[in-house]
């Protein structure tokens, strides 16, 4: 970078460091308590990370099992919550550094294609995708900064001729493939950029060396079988293929439509940007048409998977048109002109496919790297076509409004991970002496395990687990929920309401899905409806 880049690092740093301390008190929630229980079997046991019981689909297993990716993140994670005792606020705040390190790739990436790169990086940082997901601890942190920083290396090492810079780049891709492997895609778009530049048998040679130690990994953990720290690893994407239901007939649409909301709902800005830029709006009014005339299809009742509100249907057409609509900057022709605009079309290609056909489920985690093509893609569009000034108010206007949407969303989700951990603590309080049994996962699941409770285990008799004087919690909105069969003899259930005075909803059966589309294909619902209900029952 250069001296001219110092200020706006400044900026992106200080945003990155606002968000991760309004972020840093948050409650565990979605995945992480699946790779804090890694973490600390690692603690107990470093050789064997994965040689313990585990309980995240309703019934105990060796964690081997269930896990499909490389053990790195763990590994990292284990000695951090050994210094801050697992305290959140402070095992957030000592993976700032790894927040940092994406955002000023993002800014190099950024830099490298555009003139004034600091707007689309803001925009792309404060977006909903990013922002929630990317403030998580989980591996694709790893992936954002490892990944990114990675393709950063790559690019300046291709357009300087520098050596050094390709080995760099290729140690910092193969670290965030060993921390997870559907980082698989930014190896993919190095060898894409440099398709024009460097020999087939140079490509060859970097892409091997740079896959060798996932692979080797892999190799061991399959030979292993589990003793090893790589033990059960096979890798995401075949795990998908093997254990996932067939991505056919509707459930394929299904899935389609939840890309395309989640990616419009989540870009935001991005639907409206391509009406600053029509020259030739009969070519984009076709192209509107068109794009209009699949989502309607899409979005015909008798593709529905389950039942579908009117505000829902309509939620999703807005946002599915916007996002084909945004996608449509990928056949400008100033696009096609630009060094880099091939790679930013193979960028979403990549992920879009990824998410298609190879993840378990369309989910906000990735579409976060999908949303940075199209930011950066229209960015180049936009600086070619609007005046400095013009500009720079568009950027401002882009950033308020998804920094906003991200606030209220980020705000919701922040309460809903804390009702769960505010709600263990109180009944831990309240029936202090007497046995909890709960069911469902996330946070709910880390916070009443710490609390002494014991979780319905479907292969361990299940509801004919609790006796006379126990008491079983069972949320609402949560994940691989079991039901009780029977009624419990002793009385009438008690409810525990959690709610919110922002209307909108990230998770909610049926409707919103931002974390996985399992849920629903929207990103997010407009809804005053409760965060969670948690029922209270007396054996």
């Amino acid at each position: 970078m250069t001296r001219g880049a110092r200020g706006p690092l400044a900026v992106v740093a200080g945003f990155v460091v606002l968000v991760g301390l309004l972020y840093a008190g948050k409650a565990y929630h979605v995945d992480e308590p699946y790779y804090l229980a890694i973490a600390e079997q690692i603690l107990r046991d470093p050789i064997h990370p994965l040689s313990f019981a585990y309980n995240w689909y309703g019934f105990s297993a060796p964690m081997r099992v269930f896990i499909a990716f490389p053990t790195l993140f763990p590994y990292l994670l284990a000695p951090v919550i050994r210094l801050t005792g697992g305290a959140e606020w402070l095992t957030r705040l000592a993976f700032l550094p790894f927040d940092l390190m994406a955002a000023w790739a993002l800014y190099a990436l950024a830099a490298r294609l555009l003139r004034r790169p600091l707007g689309p990086t803001l925009i792309i940082l404060s977006g909903p995708a990013y922002l929630i997901n990317m403030q998580l601890l989980l591996p694709d942190k790893m992936i954002a900064a490892f990944g990114l920083a990675g393709l950063a290396c790559f690019l300046r090492a291709l357009d300087e001729d520098r050596p050094a810079w390709s080995i760099l780049a290729g140690a910092l891709i193969a670290a965030a493939l060993l921390f997870k492997c559907t980082a698989v895609f930014v190896l993919l778009l190095a060898l894409a950029a440099g398709r024009r530049r460097r020999s087939w048998r140079w490509l060859t040679l970097f892409g091997g060396l740079t896959a060798a130690p996932l692979a080797i990994a892999l190799a061991v953990g399959s030979w292993t079988g589990g003793p090893g720290p790589w033990g059960g690893v096979f890798g995401s994407a075949w795990r998908s293929l093997s254990q996932s239901p067939a991505v056919s007939g509707r459930e394929f649409f299904d899935r389609l439509r939840a890309l395309l909301a989640f990616t419009g709902g989540c870009g935001l800005v991005t639907m409206a940007w391509p009406l600053l830029v029509m020259r030739r709006p009969r070519r984009w009014g076709l192209w509107a048409l068109a794009a209009g005339g699949v989502v309607l299809v899409l979005f015909c009742p008798f593709l529905d998977l389950a039942a579908v509100t009117a505000r829902q249907r309509l939620s999703g057409v807005v946002f599915s048109l916007g996002a084909l609509v945004s996608l449509g900057v990928f056949r400008c022709r100033l696009l096609r002109g630009h060094p880099y605009g091939g790679l930013l079309a193979t960028w979403a290609a990549v992920l879009m496919v990824l998410q298609l056909f190879f993840y378990w489920s369309i989910v906000t985690r990735y579409v976060a790297f999908l949303i940075m093509p199209i930011v950066l893609a229209q960015a180049v569009v936009l600086e070619a076509r609007l005046a400095p000034e013009t500009l720079r108010r568009t950027y401002a206007a882009g950033f308020v409004a998804v920094f906003a949407l991200s606030l209220a969303l980020a705000r919701v989700d922040y309460r809903y991970a804390g009702a769960q951990k505010e709600t263990v603590r109180m009944l831990a309080e309240r029936f202090r002496g007497r046995r909890l049994w709960f069911t469902g996962h996330w946070g709910f699941q880390y916070y009443m395990e710490k609390a002494e409770a014991s979780q319905i285990d479907a292969l361990a008799g299940g509801w004919q687990a609790p006796r006379p004087g126990d008491i079983a919690v069972i949320p609402t909105i949560n994940t691989r929920i079991l039901q009780p069969p029977f009624r419990p003899a002793a009385g009438q259930p008690e409810f525990l309401v959690c709610r919110d005075r922002v209307p909108l909803r990230l998770i909610q059966r049926g409707g919103a899905g931002f974390f996985t589309s399992k849920f629903g294909f929207l990103p997010y619902s407009i809804d005053s409806g409760p965060l969670d209900v948690f029922r209270i029952v007396e054996w």
